[in-house]
């Protein structure tokens, strides 16, 4: 019962991981996607 309940919770906090990584992601290309993005003109500088 406790093994299955902590692998529950493992497999849990892991969904809750991948999806904030997910999130994230989606975050970083919509904003070098946008025009008036931020990263837009500091990555154009680097280059």
């Amino acid at each position: 019962m406790t093994n299955y309940f902590a692998t529950e919770m493992l497999g849990c906090q892991y969904k809750t991981i991948i999806a904030y990584i997910a999130s994230w992601q989606m975050l970083i290309t919509w904003y070098q996607l946008s025009p008036t993005g931020p990263h837009r003109t500091a990555s154009s500088r680097k280059r």
